[in-house]
């Protein structure tokens, strides 16, 4: 199944080839597009409906979904950042408490830098760890959100990291970044549940391959 993901601060808007029919429920909103051509003018319907509370789950042929999701870029500046799921030699996993709410360490992708490179990076500079190597690509997330009065939808590149628990960690106060904690797998599902939407349904999908 080809999928993308938008998150919004209420729902979801899910474009996909196959409808999941496992995510479904009473509140989602399903529309067919199978074999017609997706106009931008469709969007702003779309969008309009978004704003409601109830995920949108949009399926297209195989072959246009890439070309739909495209047609997001022109409607949203669309921002690219990077980040870790940072785990350690006892497999804890590090969160970052930011302005309010458990987060994983990440930021935006600067001019002439690749991801894995902001990846590291914006690790490094929030955390202050030092001991830090990639182990493999996670997932992208996508969000939207309003800044200054524009909608901007953000893709994040995530990073599985290998971090070290005898690194002291160091907040990055500017950055809103108020605490630091290593949180071990039995704990787990407490940080998921006041995290994102968006970072959640990466770190349950992580959850589930590492159980198959």
């Amino acid at each position: 199944m080809q999928k993308y993901i938008i998150f919004n601060k209420h729902n979801k808007f899910v474009i996909a080839d196959l409808l999941p029919e496992d995510e479904i429920s009473e509140k989602s909103i399903v529309i067919e597009c199978d074999k017609r051509e997706i106009k931008m003018s469709d969007m702003d319907v779309l969008w309009a409906k978004k704003e409601a509370k109830e995920d949108i789950y949009l399926i297209i042929n195989g072959k246009m979904t890439e070309k739909f999701f495209s047609h997001l870029f022109p409607k949203f500046a669309f921002i690219k950042a990077a980040g870790g799921i940072v785990k350690n030699e006892n497999q804890d996993t590090l969160f970052i408490f930011r302005n309010g709410v458990w987060d994983l360490p990440k930021g935006h992708i600067e001019a002439g830098e690749c991801s894995k490179r902001a990846a590291l990076r914006e690790v490094r500079e929030e955390t202050g760890l030092k001991n830090l190597r990639i182990a493999s690509f996670a997932d992208y997330t996508y969000h939207t959100y309003q800044m200054n009065g524009r909608w901007e939808l953000k893709q994040t590149a995530w990073y599985n990291m290998q971090g070290s628990f005898g690194d002291s960690l160091t907040p990055q106060t500017e950055e809103g970044i108020t605490d630091l904690k290593w949180i071990k797998p039995d704990s787990f599902l407490q940080i998921i549940d006041s995290t994102y939407p968006s970072i959640k349904a990466m770190l349950y999908e992580q959850l589930k391959k590492s159980s198959y």
